[in-house]
């Protein structure tokens, strides 16, 4: 699978700080998502694809949040998919014509707090967080508790492979 075009924007500062690697640390998270998140059956053959990954404060969050989502509160990660499962399918602009995916937004404070209560460095959070993201931007989900299942175990190996623990907590259990 060709390497994806990642437009990473930094609205916060403090991700800069707080993360000097934060750029490459994005980029070999999306890149290991896309590769263990894409399946051929509902995306069709390898393809370019754009993302764009946004790192923000809280307050940017919980405005995006309220506009497209009606619940006014930050939260960790936002996705905005641009393709629905059956626009995988019907790719009319051939396999050379990048695939926009869609947008993630990540909100600093957010993911700090998150990361000290859970004893983990911010970057590792993070990086949970982009795998998650992108997993949304190609279909899956956690809405009922098989998919979420499907859906943890396929982050928890994407996030084994980049070197980062299991972020439910279930070293033990066997990863299928």
């Amino acid at each position: 699978m060709p390497p994806p075009m990642l437009d990473i924007i930094i609205k916060d500062d403090r991700w800069s700080l707080a993360m000097p690697d934060l750029q490459q640390s994005a980029i070999k998270a999306a890149a290991q998502a896309l590769v263990s998140g894409w399946t051929m059956e509902l995306h069709g053959g390898p393809c370019l694809c754009e993302i764009a990954i946004l790192f923000a404060g809280d307050g940017f969050v919980r405005d995006l949040n309220a506009r497209y989502r009606q619940k006014n509160r930050a939260t960790n990660v936002l996705s905005f998919p641009a393709q629905s499962a059956n626009d995988f399918a019907r790719r009319a602009e051939g396999p050379l014509a990048p695939l926009l995916l869609g947008d993630i937004v990540l909100a600093y404070d957010y993911i700090v707090q998150e990361a000290d209560e859970n004893h983990i460095p911010p970057a590792a959070h993070a990086r949970h967080l982009i795998v998650h993201g992108i997993l949304h931007l190609l279909g899956y989900d956690h809405i009922d508790n098989d998919d979420a299942e499907k859906m943890e175990q396929l982050e928890t190996m994407i996030l084994h492979s980049l070197g980062d623990p299991d972020p439910y907590g279930r070293e033990s259990r066997p990863v299928r």
